[in-house]
């Protein structure tokens, strides 16, 4: 057991370590290229920081494992916009939000989860399902394209130096993510094994976790700099490529199996979550410590889930 816990742990480490120097590079990469900040958090960083969760989907699905790819995805879903947001607002101290700017998002990420909840009720995605939710994901960004570049200036900067530099390190940086989620896809499968606790929720619950740590630390920082919107942007942003382009790009390559009826119920779940968090935001204007409070409660609630 203590080889399996030491390499869950060493893969959670260098996938969190990875992708959070990776994002960093993949920012001042579109701040070199003069991207606007909103569309910086929802399609840059939000993607940059599902690595993680893509790497895994990529490989588990190729082992054989879907349990692991969905769990981790959905679970992440549920996590990011809970438990990741509600600590961000209590360790901030709170900030205003866009009421217009959330409930945008909120609704393509809601549309992404029902997607997903669709295709996957059934236990099985193939690739044309893939297909499905990838697709769905280019759509879904496509629709938000007006709203993200309204009233958002671009400047174009040539900093070709800067550039190169930053899509090296990306792309090392993510060479880092690809170990990890190796490192934490096989112990997840040798301590279900042993303890005898199905792959998807070790994954919803545990892996999803530490799969999610790059919001977190990314996230954080954005607030503490003043760059609401960013990280806003990255915590819905990342719920639509977890529902969607995550779940879907490795069955797109490999088709799973997987337990259809346990990711409907967890599925479900992180929409009713993510729907309440939206709401809250949406009407409150304001990310704070009481909002964080409730946050955090509703992914501790989720534990019903398991006993249930």
């Amino acid at each position: 057991m203590v080889p399996e816990l030491v390499g869950l742990l060493f893969g959670v480490g260098l996938l969190a370590y990875s992708s959070e120097r990776g994002v960093d590079h993949a920012v001042e990469l579109a701040t070199a290229l003069g991207i606007p900040a909103i569309v910086v958090g929802v399609v840059v960083v939000s993607v940059g920081t599902d690595v993680p969760e893509i790497a895994n989907s990529i490989l588990s699905s190729a082992m054989g494992h879907g349990d692991i790819n969905v769990g981790d995805s959905l679970g992440s879903c549920l996590t990011q916009i809970s438990l990741i947001l509600g600590i961000i607002a209590i360790a901030s101290g709170g900030c205003a939000v866009d009421k217009e700017e959330i409930m945008e998002l909120g609704r393509a990420e809601l549309m992404g989860l029902l997607l997903a909840i669709f295709i996957c009720k059934s236990g099985s995605i193939s690739r044309l399902d893939a297909a499905l939710l990838i697709s769905g994901y280019v759509l879904l960004v496509i629709a938000m394209r007006h709203y993200l570049l309204k009233n958002q200036a671009v400047q174009h900067i040539e900093r070709r130096s800067r550039v190169g530099r930053h899509v090296l390190m990306f792309f090392i940086c993510m060479s880092g993510v690809a170990i990890g989620s190796y490192f934490a896809i096989t112990s997840i499968i040798s301590l279900s094994k042993e303890f005898q606790i199905p792959e998807y929720l070790v994954s919803f619950f545990a892996l999803s976790v530490g799969t999610s740590l790059p919001e977190l630390v990314v996230d954080l920082a954005a607030i503490r700099r003043g760059e609401t919107g960013l990280a806003i942007g990255d915590i819905i942003g990342s719920n639509i490529v977890d529902s969607t382009l995550s779940i879907g790009i490795g069955p797109l390559i490999s088709p799973i199996q997987f337990s259809g009826e346990i990711a409907f119920t967890t599925g479900l779940w992180a929409f009713v979550v993510s729907a309440a968090v939206i709401l809250t935001l949406g009407l409150r204007r304001r990310l704070d410590r009481p909002a964080g409070v409730f946050f955090i409660g509703l992914y501790l609630l989720s534990y019903l889930l398991l006993f249930m």
